[in-house]
Order: structure tokens, then sequence, then C-alpha cells
């Protein structure tokens, strides 16, 4: 089994930008995935990374993408973890016995590294367009459970939003699942309010409170990292699970319905997540 990740474009200015309360608007891309891009590690504790070429096509002009090999519990050589963009989609996979951790990065010109998010590197973008957008939408085909991802919105280093989810059944068979998070979900520091969505571990703020999303400094997504119940508001650890297929895609440029915002946290957010389970014989 193997894990595969799918993103068709992200979009809206940090993932899927929409309007509750109005006909969908035409809304500014974040990143087509027009620029292709690969990054591949097949030694066990090792990572590799790149940043994109310079586009238009991407929010702050640069993707960073990162992979680490956390445990590889085999002996083939090939074996390892992957991210691509190619074809307008972005790949993540595990081979086989291997354990891996991925993130996505938009910082702006600042290439990551791993640690190193520029925190302020997209300049205050308005991810609201002026009030017009209050939303990421997605929609999951399928997705294996047990494993944990959380996205990072951030205005500066102490003003930042965490949420970290853990994925849910969703069969093939099954109608796609459409998800529409209010940004109001990334203001519930602590979880005590939480939103609707019981696969919700935690949403925690930084020391100067939490993102202003009409001041965006950078966004990243974390792929396949933990979560500590008894230190819920510190950051996942990267890794924690081998065998979890997933696909995503498909982002969606429509207005929910109240039905699909009472699904809040029960999808990837704000990818338009679109996931498939990957069997073998």
């Amino acid at each position: 089994m193997t894990k595969q990740l799918t993103v068709t474009a992200i979009s809206g200015a940090a993932l899927l930008a929409v309007n509750l309360n109005a006909n969908a608007l035409p809304i500014d891309a974040i990143d087509l995935f027009t620029v292709n891009q690969l990054v591949s590690e097949t030694i066990e504790g090792q990572a590799d990374y790149n940043q994109s070429a310079a586009s238009i096509d991407i929010l702050g002009g640069y993707r960073d993408l990162y992979v680490e090999l956390i445990d590889k519990n085999t002996t083939a050589s090939s074996a390892g973890v992957t991210m691509e963009v190619a074809g307008g989609e972005l790949n993540f996979s595990n081979s086989t016995g291997v354990n891996g951790y991925g993130t996505v990065v938009w910082d702006g010109s600042t290439a990551y590294t791993g640690g190193n998010v520029n925190f302020t590197g997209l300049g205050g973008f308005d991810l609201t367009r002026g009030g017009l957008s209050n939303a990421f939408l997605l929609t999951t085909i399928a997705a294996d459970q047990n494993w944990f991802y959380e996205i990072i919105a951030y205005t500066d280093a102490t003003r930042y939003s965490r949420i970290n989810f853990a994925a849910v059944v969703q069969e093939e068979t099954d109608p796609p699942l459409t998800v529409a998070i209010p940004f109001f979900a990334f203001g519930l520091d602590g979880f005590s309010n939480p939103p609707p969505g019981g696969n919700i571990n935690q949403i925690s703020c930084g020391a100067g409170g939490c993102v202003d999303f009409t001041n965006l400094g950078a966004f990243q997504v974390r792929l396949n990292v933990g979560y500590d119940a008894a230190n819920p508001d510190a950051p996942g650890t990267p890794g924690g699970t081998f065998a979890v297929d997933l696909r995503i895609g498909a982002l969606q440029n429509t207005v929910p319905e109240p039905a699909i915002l009472s699904l809040l946290g029960l999808g990837l957010v704000g990818m338009g997540f679109n996931s498939r389970r990957n069997r073998r014989a």
C-alpha cells in the first residue's frame, strides 16, 4: 500500500475562498500547478526540498515543497517519499513500507528547507478580497483513516492559527463529500467553541493572537503529522503512519449550501481534497 496525494489546483488565495452569501465570484489563484516541480527522498532520516520557478500563477510568486523520509521498513532501494507537481496536479506518495512526511509552503521568495517559514513573506495578502470571501470549499472522494494533517495560516510569527485534523474514512463507493471551512473556524483558539465535525483535534493560535485573513503572511499545509492529546497546542510531529492512501483534486468554485456547511471539518481542509484508496494485489 502506498500513500498518494493529488491536488489539481489551489485557488482563492490560500486554497479556495468562496462567498457564502452570494453567487460565486471570480477569485485570484494561489496555485494553478502550472509550474512543474519534484522532490523525492529514498534514504531514511533524510529530506529533500526545493522551490518552484517564479510564476504569476502562484501566490507570492513561489511554491516550496518539502518531504522527509521518517522510517523505511523495506530493502527496496528505490522506495521513498515523493512530492511532484506535473500535469496540473500535486502528488504526494509514500512507497510501500515507507513512513514519510510532506509539507507545502507559500511564503514568497524565501526558500523553505524545513522549519524556516517566512511568516510575513506574502506581504499581508487580503484573502477575504475586501470581504467578498469567507470560507474554503473542498470535496473528498475517498480517504483512509488513522492519520493526521494540519494547516497553519500566519499573519506573522506570533499571530497564526493551526488546525489539526484526523482523517476519516470516505469510501470510493460513497457520494463525494463537499465541505466548506469558514474562516471563523481559525479563530476558535483552544477549541473551546468548536465548529461541527468530529475529526478536528485542536484549533490553536499564536501568542499574539489568531490569523487575520485580511493580512496573510504565509500559508502551510502539513501532511501525515501526529497529534499529542497531552500537549494539544504543539504542532504535529512529522510522520507516524505508513499505510495511508489519499488522492486530492477537483477544486470547486461554487457557493456551499447550508447542508455542506454542517459538514465542517469532515474532509481535508482548504484544498478541495479528492482522495482515493489505492489498493495493490
